[in-house]
């Protein structure tokens, strides 16, 4: 489904977070990449991520449709698809240390969306296959960029670079996918005839695709576990 080679996968990130992401989900390594300018602090994200590999890898396990969640975890639903403590409070650890800290409100929202999403990747039987996650994780693991803030955020804490790499940029990857999938199934749908690439340079293209998505998080089905 999707190209090979390293370049393509690191504009497809850059461009799906500037045009689609930024709008629609947060992928935290994103913003702090196109952000460069403001000062981060690698050790502290390091070690969020480092204390948080355990809930990381049952969340990851969710999102690819391999296990259920403990009924416990969950704090809400988003068109049946369960948003757990565990990860609110990993991703609201993660932004409190990020140069730009949002309210608990907006990382829920952000997480309401990006379940929206992950319904919309199921009804579709469009989720990532392990071989496409494992494909840009490879990409990844061989862009030198990448690897060098790999090793800043393991550098001085407990985080290996195989933990960072196989569980947290892993749950990176996954939702990236989910996002570019959608993208993908919604353009076969519109029988829009244009490459993945062209669509997202496309500017019309894509303010089409977020008013769908809107429409699709307008109309998501939220019910909060009391």
């Amino acid at each position: 489904m999707y190209e090979n080679n390293t370049t393509t996968h690191m504009k497809g990130k850059i461009i799906i977070c500037v045009i689609i992401c930024a709008a629609i989900v947060s992928i935290v390594l994103q913003p702090i990449r196109l952000r460069a300018s403001e000062q981060i602090d690698y050790n502290e994200i390091g070690t969020v991520i480092d204390s948080s590999l355990s809930d990381l890898t049952i969340i990851n396990n969710s999102l690819t449709g391999v296990v259920a969640v403990e009924d416990e975890q969950i704090i809400l639903f988003v068109n049946k698809i369960p948003v757990t403590n565990a990860e609110m409070q990993f991703r609201l650890s993660l932004d409190k240390v990020s140069p730009q800290p949002r309210t608990q409100q907006e990382i829920l929202d952000v997480l309401i969306k990006e379940k929206v999403l992950l319904s919309v990747a199921k009804e579709y039987n469009v989720l990532p296959l392990e071989e496409e996650i494992n494909e840009m994780l490879f990409a990844n693991r061989n862009e030198a960029v990448l690897v060098s803030e790999a090793e800043k955020f393991c550098k001085n804490n407990n985080l290996s670079l195989d933990e960072y790499w196989n569980t947290y940029e892993r749950y990176n990857i996954i939702r990236i996918l989910i996002s570019q999938n959608v993208f993908e199934q919604y353009l076969q749908e519109e029988q829009i005839d244009v490459t993945y690439g062209e669509a997202v340079m496309s500017e019309e293209i894509c303010e089409d695709y977020l008013s769908e998505l809107n429409r699709w998080i307008s109309q998501a089905e939220i019910v909060y576990v009391e």
